[in-house]
């Protein structure tokens, strides 16, 4: 067994088979299924997807790769590199990790504990079971959803789209939005000044959620330390929505940017108590409700720049879609969004649903052409989202987008 040191970025530990990162002539290759699995497979002894810990001399490699592994469910990443405005995974990883292309091969069972910053390369047993025990923020593991349902739906050319379904009661709660085969959550807790409620409300939310990574909306009265705390055990996002002054026009890089200072002293807190805790990831919401009216293109430049250096890993952008310049905005928010490396997700709004309904398949073509990286919407929408999905070619809504915006025509 190799135990080896690096730094940890995201929280908690993720335990799966190494898929490691090869290059060729300067070009990144996705990991081939290994020979033991394959065969594991076929003779029908592996019914769950198999884990992997991508493994890669550069962290933006893997990070990039991560979401177009299609035989295996990537839960964590070790890389002997990365640059210090690493962008945060959704699942545990370590980098800056000496030596681990040398001590890490193909297939060897891997443990990421992000917290500590340690890699344990092909740990025997009891090895495992003693660092596990001394380490115990280790998220039990959830395999519920392994039918066809709940797989990620991807394009005929392989790019995968997320699919998150708000669970507000009138759109059937969080019951509908897992039986529907959501990939994630979108969700608000009750407004309570009351930090113990809240505590209470997360641990609700945690479990009726069973496993399904979250988002939750922010508000300025939820307390801190509780969401750290739920933030060590669950896959937790923050949305952050705009500044109420600013609400119909764009993010709020300031809000959160100040969010970010105050989880640090937050956390700082939790860690002299000795209290388990995490940092949630950061959505930033770009919310615009007046038609017509949209930023230039080095105002949304700015804003993107201000919110990745703050942190954020994702956007959530929300606008009145039907105007024949919301697309274009879409698109070029998602071109400048895709060289810090965060994937825009679009929230299909009522203003939207009308032309999806009698033209589903067109309209979604649409979006996918603008670059999204998927959708929130209602559950009643989530199985009609992923079979569009499945029967489109991104190459091809790219380019009959490119062709409206040229001049052929606009808008949905």
């Amino acid at each position: 067994m190799a135990r080896l040191r690096g730094s940890g970025l995201g929280v908690g530990m993720a335990l799966g088979t190494a898929a490691v990162v090869t290059v060729r002539g300067g070009v990144p290759l996705l990991p081939e299924m290994p020979e033991r699995i394959a065969n594991l497979i076929a003779t029908r002894r592996l019914s769950e997807t198999p884990e992997v810990v991508l493994v890669a001399r550069d962290y933006a490699m893997a990070y990039a790769l991560a979401s177009s592994l299609t035989w295996a469910k990537v839960v964590g990443i070790a890389a002997e590199r990365a640059e210090p405005d690493a962008p945060f995974p959704p699942f545990p990883a370590v980098v800056s990790v000496p030596g681990l292309l040398a001590a890490a091969t193909q297939d060897v069972l891997m443990l990421i504990d992000a917290r500590n910053g340690v890699v344990l390369v092909d740990p025997d047993p009891i090895s495992l079971s003693q660092y596990t025990a001394e380490h115990d923020h280790l998220a039990p593991k959830h395999r519920y959803y392994l039918d066809e349902a709940h797989l990620p739906a991807q394009t005929l050319d392989g790019r995968t789209l997320q699919i998150v379904a708000s669970t507000e009661e009138e759109s059937g709660g969080v019951g509908s939005a897992i039986e529907a085969g959501a990939d994630r959550l979108y969700a608000a807790l009750p407004l309570d000044f009351d930090s113990e409620a809240q505590r209470k409300n997360l641990m609700r939310l945690v479990n009726a959620a069973a496993s399904k990574p979250l988002i939750l909306a922010y508000n300025s009265v939820l307390s801190l330390p509780a969401l750290l705390e739920t933030a060590a055990y669950t896959d937790l996002t923050m949305a952050i929505p705009p500044s109420p002054e600013n609400e119909d026009r764009g993010a709020d890089a300031e809000g959160v940017a100040r969010l970010v200072a105050e989880m640090a002293v937050a956390q700082a807190e939790c860690q002299e108590q000795d209290i388990p805790c995490g940092l949630p990831r950061l959505t930033a919401e770009f919310v615009y409700r007046i038609a017509g009216i949209w930023p230039e293109e080095a105002e949304d430049a700015a804003l993107v720049e201000a919110l990745a250096q703050s942190g954020v890993t994702e956007l959530l952008f929300s606008g009145p879609l039907a105007d024949p310049g919301a697309l274009a905005h879409l698109e070029r928010l998602t071109m400048l969004a895709s060289g810090h490396l965060i994937p825009v997700i679009c929230y299909l709004s009522p203003l939207v649903l009308p032309t999806l309904e009698t033209e589903f398949l067109t309209g979604i073509e649409t979006l996918i052409g603008a670059g999204v990286a998927g959708f929130l919407t209602a559950p009643s929408l989530v199985v009609d989202l992923k079979r569009c999905i499945r029967e489109l070619n991104y190459s091809e809504c790219r380019e009959n987008l490119m062709e409206r915006l040229s001049g052929t025509g606009e808008g949905m």
